[in-house]
């Protein structure tokens, strides 16, 4: 239903501007859609009616007057909602990543959905972790929309090639002009869909990062022997105890930070970034400047008793 309704009202608005000679043939290939829309309505409508739609309904209905938990739920939403949230944006990342030079169309379809899941999981938290989760949301909508565009003109190109065929010659010519409207609006989406991905190349994710810290503490091939709840917990249990500094520079938000907590008090944690991350317990935030030569030689010195037995740093795309 929806590529057939987004394709109709496509296809109204650039007849719209077509000549008049051209207004009857393209009068055809409309009402050959909108009979495939009806159709294709009344049998959405059918199935509405039908009983399993009824039991779906009961079904939410009594799931939203008496919600089923897990033991999880108990916890603080700022620690349990991170993970739920990194598995659709690692996906993404990914997917972006394993892209050819030249993707395809079904390629770039592939990031579409895998941008709209993890918009949908970014969106479900912003209540807990506000404007940085906010702008994420934002930005994986602009890439969906760029992308939605391109698949939505892949789609009308392949219906008119399809319903042009067989046809009076009239006809085939307004189809034809209406494919070369598509195929300039997919090359433009294929050319812009880039730069909406937002990620700054060359940075370091949060899983990319733990994958590191773990190798710089003697454990190889993280990523590939342990899912990410297993490293994480390997992380922590290595840190145990050590006098460590994590300095994570340039961060974007609390859930990128928090899977790289060390969670041991004789370990200490820098942050830089350009939020604040008033979620983020513990935490003591300064406002900070560059510092004049004098001050940060006076700071170094201060600092000579606690100096750590180890330092891990990494630079996160906070943009």
């Amino acid at each position: 239903m929806r590529d057939a309704d987004v394709l109709l009202d496509n296809l109204r608005r650039q007849l719209a501007t077509f000549a008049l000679q051209d207004a009857e043939p393209g009068m055809r290939l409309l009402r050959m859609l909108e009979k495939e829309c009806e159709a294709a309505r009344a049998e959405l409508l059918g199935a509405m009616r039908g009983p399993r739609y009824a039991a779906l309904l009961d079904e939410l209905v009594a799931a939203a007057q008496a919600p089923q938990v897990l033991p999880g739920a108990a916890q603080p939403a700022a620690e349990v909602l991170p993970r739920p949230v990194a598995k659709p944006w690692k996906r993404l990342r990914r997917t972006v990543r394993g892209l050819p030079a030249e993707p395809s169309d079904a390629d770039l379809h592939q990031v579409r959905i895998r941008a709209k899941r993890a918009r949908y999981a970014v969106e479900a938290v912003v209540p807990v972790f506000g404007g940085q989760a906010d702008k994420l949301a934002d930005a994986l909508a602009d890439l969906q929309d760029v992308l939605g565009d391109q698949h939505d003109a892949v789609v009308a190109e392949n219906w008119l090639r399809h319903k042009a065929t067989n046809h009076k010659p009239a006809v085939t010519l307004v189809a034809g002009q209406l494919i070369a409207l598509e195929r300039l609006k997919a090359a433009d989406r294929r050319e812009s869909w880039a730069a909406a991905w937002k990620v700054r190349p060359g940075r370091l994710t949060a899983p990319e990062v733990l994958s590191q810290f773990l190798r710089a503490l003697g454990v190889v091939d993280a990523q590939a022997l342990m899912d990410f709840d297993e490293q994480v917990a390997r992380y922590r249990t290595l840190l145990a105890g050590r006098r460590v500094l994590v300095v994570l520079d340039n961060a974007a938000d609390t859930i990128q930070i928090r899977p790289l907590l060390p969670g041991s008090p004789t370990c200490a944690v820098l942050i830089t970034s350009r939020s604040f991350f008033y979620s983020l317990e513990g935490a003591a935030p300064l406002t900070l400047d560059v510092l004049a030569p004098q001050t940060a030689v006076e700071l170094a010195h201060r600092q000579r008793s606690a100096v750590p037995e180890l330092c891990i740093r990494a630079e996160l795309d906070g943009g």
